[in-house]
């Protein structure tokens, strides 16, 4: 981000300025290019887009450019938009004498799905291309000989695009009498060009299938897996012998077909060991133990010495698993759905019921999740779970298999014609919270009230208060949310109200002690305008959970084999109870319900009961115990570095609140604990964090937020340390040219959003990480967010502060209105040591425009919870296992859609600053959006 910026800065001053009516350059096309590449694999096609159109503006001839936009329109859904951009790409080369780029003739190959001849002809014209480019590569040697391979590797593939064409039963071409011979030419045409190709082998037994050669089918495909079988399929990202996973899962079905289901069941595993949220892998792995339950009821009931109801067992578990992440997901394929769950209405009127989760009686202990994910000992395999299409090639040269993939997408995406704001494959977030709640009545006085006197208040504010539940209430606002709550929480009338209200906005209960007949913990502060004094009467009438509690509480979620044979405990309050106060339908619809019979907060791709467990840091001995007592669990049951332990110790200061520091993932601390407790080092968020490192573990992450001052945050194990100022708002409505020139932002409600004018969509707008100085050549906003980031040594951050302070600066507007409801927070109590009392209730100072910057805080802490949860956390190198060391591997890869942690930081900023402006939590997730962030896919 910030670095490239500097570079620049850094080398302006080595040469003499350039006179001051001399246009500042820009960056190089080849850097814009780069970098519109490297958002395509992080699947950020709307800011790849402005990338490759600022390359057309300066060369709109630029074929690269011209090809990778097509791509992105393909990505986008925007099929006929890509046609255009490939057939002009054709056109502008017929009065030259260089022949047209191979790949847009394979796309739009592949687009004339309704013109097969159309398509073979486009086909045959890349052939023609890329066999005269091989031949160019005869005396080819060292770094060409890769380059010789991938031409072989795009010409089969189009030779394979003619065979299916000539095959496919839904046009008229297959029932020519040449059909047959035009298949067995071209596919040796293939296996001449590329001998041993597994592709053009896997295509070869398909023919042979057709031709009721089974035998012959059946060596073309042992001889196209063989040739990559032994490989380490785990890597297949890094390892361009693995074919890519569209044709492995093809291989699998050729396998089914031919009864071979030990294979296939082989080839299915290596596609789960590269992307463990690959659907279509889920299915077929069902479908072929639902076929091998069939085959064994048929022989006696048993094949190859198991029992038909253990392998219809194992078909349940794999097409549940395979219809949850469908819906999770939002997969477009429905007949895929429509299938699976036919096949497990077949299974359940055999009496075949899914397994218990997370069942650890079979394998001495070891659940079938620790299986699945059992590649690597100590269980800290990283999961690749970016899009498949990327998933097996290092690069974009291989344009066609990645416009193949991208296309079909393109086709799924069309069909079910859905445009949401948010995307459908974002990664879900289980976060169970323990804290507490209470209710505010803030009455405004003119003076504080006598002695047995009466007085009439100017007006009376309720609100709800309790860090943890209200940053839950925030997350579950966001797509695939599951946010539960563990507190005390009153079952009077009152209190029922309360439980509705969370209920409604997305928070379960469940794992909340309900004291029937109790209140709810209440604060009534008396505010007086004459002084601006504020006087505050508390009342807890609940006890804090005890440890014992919190885990008989839990029990079902961290043992949900000892639960079995109970029935499911009911929510505490049925779910048609009206809401206390209307919500808008934005917010109750982000959370989908769960499957009936699914498990609690069940996840098939994570052996951890939940992704996140965050503590307010309330009673300190409780806390301690609780979250020992977990740690030990998870180490136990080999999941800890599937989940994150986060402890928010700057509410106040408590006497020995520091024993929980060590137990902790993620450590959030604020300005007023720094001021208290390190008064020395809390002139900056740098200086103390810094000066945290000494206590706090190796593997840990930690994040201060400094109020209106901004927020920071320091990575420990990579050595990273971002810094963010305060968000600020810029009132200023006048649009530059350039903004203009801006496409308004994507909402996820299009009826929504065209209520809104252009200027207010606008000042909703902020773009990630920074790009601007790539995308627009420079940034122009001056109440931006300004970050620093350095790299360091622990033994030199000890020893000085300099961590060096390359800067970036992006756009972020707030839309600047004002909700209506105030959600000022009061303290319930002075003393430090109380352990039964409601806390986070400051009152801090604020301007005209800050309304409520208690309430900022816990927006602040939310955001980067969700945010870090975008492929960050949970895993390496934030885990107790990693030992604070850098695990992954040398090539970054993996980390395609991850967000940044200067990104994250930035994104928990901005939420502080709209909540800090705004009076209630309504429709924050939907600001955010509005704002760009949800833009792209992750």
């Amino acid at each position: 981000m910030g670095r490239t910026k500097a570079k620049k800065k850094a080398k302006s001053k080595a040469v003499d300025p350039p006179p001051q009516d001399s246009p500042q350059k820009g960056p190089s096309i080849s850097s814009l290019l780069e970098k519109a590449q490297s958002l395509v694999i992080q699947c950020d096609y709307e800011l790849a887009r402005r990338f490759i159109l600022r390359i057309l503006e300066t060369e709109p001839s630029n074929t690269e450019a011209q090809e990778l936009l097509g791509v992105v329109e393909l990505e986008r859904g925007d099929v006929d938009a890509a046609k255009k951009i490939f057939t002009a790409m054709i056109s502008a080369t017929e009065n030259s004498t260089a022949p047209p780029p191979p790949s847009a003739h394979l796309c739009l190959a592949q687009l004339c799905e309704d013109e097969p001849r159309l398509a073979l002809q486009h086909y045959q014209a890349a052939i023609d291309t890329l066999m005269g480019q091989l031949k160019g590569k005869d005396k080819a040697t060292g770094e060409d000989l890769d380059n010789e391979a991938q031409i072989k590797s795009n010409i089969v593939r189009a030779l394979i695009g003619q065979v299916e064409i000539w095959m496919d039963p839904s046009y008229d071409l297959c029932f020519e009498d040449d059909a047959e011979k035009n298949c067995e030419n071209l596919l040796a045409t293939a296996l001449q060009t590329d001998p041993g190709n597994s592709e053009a082998l896997q295509s070869l037994a398909s023919v042979r299938m057709s031709q009721q050669r089974p035998e012959e089918a059946k060596d073309c495909l042992e001889k196209a897996w063989s040739a990559w079988k032994d490989l380490d399929l785990g890597m297949s990202c890094y390892d361009s012998r693995v074919p890519p996973i569209a044709t492995r899962i093809s291989l699998a079905k050729l396998f089914l077909e031919l009864e071979l289901y030990a294979p296939a069941l082989l080839v299915l595993h290596g596609v789960m060991s590269s992307d463990d949220q690959e659907v279509e892998a889920w299915y077929l792995e069902g479908w072929c133990y639902f076929l091998m339950a069939e085959q064994a009821r048929e022989t006696g009931g048993k094949l190859e010495d198991m029992a038909w109801e253990e392998l219809a067992k194992d078909a349940r578990d794999r097409l549940e698993a395979c219809q949850l992440l469908h819906l999770n997901e939002g997969h477009p394929d429905m007949p895929l759905l429509d299938h699976v769950r036919t096949l497990i209405s077949q299974l359940e009127a055999l009496g075949i019921q899914p397994s218990a989760p997370l069942d650890e009686e079979d394998d001495d202990g070891e659940g079938e999740w620790e299986d699945l994910d059992s590649e690597d000992d100590d269980g800290d395999k990283i999961s690749l779970l970016f899009s498949s299409s990327f998933c097996s090639h290092t690069s974009l040269g291989n344009i066609f298999s990645f416009l193949s993939s991208a296309l079909r997408m393109a086709k799924l995406r069309r069909d079910t014609h859905e445009s949401q704001l948010f995307s459908s494959t974002e990664r879900p977030l289980r976060i169970v919270a323990s804290g507490t709640l209470f209710l505010t009545h803030t009455l405004s006085l003119p003076c504080q009230p006598a002695p047995s006197s009466v007085i009439r208040a100017h007006s009376v504010e309720k609100n709800r208060g309790g860090s943890a539940s209200t940053l839950l209430s925030l997350l579950a606002q966001f797509p695939n949310v599951e946010a539960a709550l563990v507190a005390p929480l009153g079952g009077n009338d009152e209190g029922n109200m309360v439980i509705r209200d969370l209920e409604t906005e997305g928070v379960s209960t469940r794992f909340c002690k309900i004291w029937p007949g109790s209140g709810v913990p209440s604060a009534w502060v008396f505010h007086a305008a004459d002084n601006d004094t504020r006087t505050i009467v508390n009342h807890n009438p609940l006890p804090d959970i005890t440890h014992e509690e919190f885990v008989s509480i839990l029990g079902p979620l961290l043992a949900p084999e000892n639960y079995m044979l109970f029935p499911p405990a009911e929510s505490p309050v049925p779910a048609t109870y009206p809401p206390s106060s209307p919500l808008p339908p934005s917010i109750s619809s982000q959370s989908s319900p769960r499957t009936p019979g699914t498990p609690i907060m069940f996840n098939p791709n994570s052996p951890a009961p939940f992704d996140w467990l965050h503590f307010e840091g309330r009673s300190v001995k409780t806390t301690l115990s609780n979250i020992t007592g977990l740690d030990g669990l998870a180490r136990e049951r080999k999941w800890r570095s599937h989940c994150v332990f986060s402890v928010d110790i700057g509410r106040r200061g408590r006497q020995g609140v520091e024993a929980l520091i060590p137990h902790a993932d993620v450590l959030f601390v604020n300005k007023h604990y720094a001021q208290a407790n390190s008064p020395h080092y809390a002139a900056t968020p740098r200086t103390f964090l810094l000066s945290f490192m000494s206590t706090a573990p190796p593997h840990a992450l930690l994040v201060a937020h400094w109020g209106s001052e901004g927020a920071a945050v320091l990575s420990l194990p990579t050595r990273e340390y971002f810094q963010s100022s305060g968000w600020v708002e810029d009132r200023s409505t006048t649009r530059t040219p350039s903004d203009s020139r801006r496409p308004p932002p994507q909402g996820r409600d299009t009826a929504a959003n065209s209520t809104a004018n252009s200027s207010e969509a606008h000042d909703m707008r902020s773009v990630r990480s920074g790009s601007d100085f790539w995308a627009d050549g420079r940034s122009r906003t001056p109440s931006s967010s300004a970050f620093t980031a350095g790299n360091y040594t622990s033994s030199d951050a000890r020893s000085h502060l300099g961590l060096g302070t390359p800067q970036t600066r992006s756009r972020s507007r707030p839309r600047g209105h004002v909700n209506r409801y105030d959600t000022t927070q009061t303290e319930e109590d002075d003393n430090e040591d109380a352990d039964h009392d409601s806390q986070g209730t400051e009152v801090p100072e604020s301007d005209d425009n800050v309304v409520d910057e208690v309430g900022a805080q816990d927006a602040f802490v939310a955001g980067m919870i969700y945010s870090l949860s975008r492929r960050i956390l949970p895993g390496p190198p934030y885990t107790p296992a990693s030992g604070g060391e850098d695990v992954r591997p040398a090539n970054m890869d993996h980390d395609k859609g991850r967000w940044r942690l200067d990104e994250c930081l930035r994104f928990a900023t901005e939420l502080a600053g709209r909540k800090a402006r705004r009076r209630n939590w309504d429709g924050l997730a939907d600001e955010m959006a509005r704002a760009g962030w949800f833009n792209n896919a992750y």
